[in-house]
């Protein structure tokens, strides 16, 4: 494996920025917000953080504190997310066949209980040969900020429920380490979805168009350069706008630091206009009195992509259209 300096290097090449040599950035409070690398886009005025935070709530804070410091230019922020416990917490609850463990399950003498001892075999065997070397690879060629990723295994942690006659792994299993960043309109960056190989092809830094395909196959590209006809999709879910609304909302996403990208589910020689028409046309939208909405094809759709990393966007996209909004309605009302 080569020497990790570049993988973050070679991210921010990716999503079109120039990498700088940046440990920490300040906001309007006067507070410094860790950093674990940042990259500039001088043509479309944008600036790409990979935040040091492990809560993804201090990450929005410190993206809004950023932007209001640097108004004129958009900024878009990454957390890193290096682990996922619920992955192994499912394997070693089928393995001892409940979610839930107690004492009664857990015999007085191990030794002569040759199917306890076969279960325990397997879930540290399980532990050696997968889980272990996976968060070793991680930590040893990705850079991050060790204090926050062992926050974030010990936050996971804590969702174990142990009381005095059980252990009860249920909260740990259903957890999404990355569902309150899509709320917050934060791009998570699942490093624990990432293979020696990928990360392997990031720090070499040779080839852009394979580090793309890994961030479109992980739906991460797709946050930073939204595709049109996908984020018509989102949209039409969120609010079922008339076509012109749903037009001006997609075109918002430029102006917030978000070039529009090329067609997902049709042709890409179409234009704005002419994607929501086919997107009709093919039975994705259906266009009703009270604006247009999904068909049960473009249900489908959606349902694939809901917990992606991509779907930061559209939440900080709504955010920005409300305030918009908001703002109309008072310049109209005093």
């Amino acid at each position: 494996m080569t020497q990790k300096r570049l993988f973050w290097d070679t991210f921010l090449r990716t999503l079109e920025t120039d990498p700088k040599k940046v440990t920490s950035i300040k906001g309007v409070s006067k507070l410094d917000h860790p950093v674990i690398a940042l990259g500039t886009d001088e043509k479309s005025n944008r600036v790409v953080i990979i935040s040091g935070e492990s809560d993804p709530r201090y990450v929005a804070m410190a993206q809004s504190d950023i932007q209001s410091a640097y108004p004129s230019t958009q900024i878009l922020f990454g957390r890193p997310v290096p682990i996922d416990l619920s992955s192994p917490a499912q394997i070693v609850t089928s393995i001892l066949g409940k979610v839930t463990f107690g004492k009664d399950d857990m015999p007085d003498d191990i030794e002569k209980s040759p199917e306890t001892q076969k279960k325990l075999e397997q879930i540290f065997e399980t532990s050696a040969k997968s889980i272990l070397p996976s968060m070793k690879m991680i930590y040893e060629n990705v850079p991050l900020n060790l204090v926050a990723a062992w926050k974030e295994i010990i936050q996971q942690l804590s969702l174990i429920e142990i009381s005095e006659d059980n252990i009860d792994f249920s909260k740990l299993i259903a957890i999404d380490p990355t569902n309150l960043d899509l709320k917050l309109g934060i791009c998570s960056l699942p490093i624990f979805s990432f293979s020696e190989d990928e990360i392997e092809v990031f720090n070499l830094g040779v080839n852009l168009d394979d580090t793309k395909h890994i961030l479109k196959s992980k739906d991460i590209m797709q946050y930073f350069f939204p595709p049109i006809d996908n984020l018509a999709l989102a949209l039409a879910e969120k609010k079922s706008p008339n076509i012109s609304d749903l037009i001006h909302d997609i075109q918002t996403a430029p102006q917030i630091g978000h070039p529009l990208a090329e067609n997902e589910l049709v042709s890409s020689k179409l234009d704005l206009s002419n994607t929501i028409k086919t997107l009709i046309e093919m039975d994705y939208l259906v266009e009703g009195s009270v604006g247009v909405k999904l068909s049960s094809k473009g249900e489908e759709v959606r349902t694939k992509l809901k917990f992606k990393p991509r779907e930061g966007l559209i939440s900080k996209l709504l955010s920005r259209i409300s305030i918009n909004i908001d703002f109309n309605l008072k310049d109209i009302f005093g």
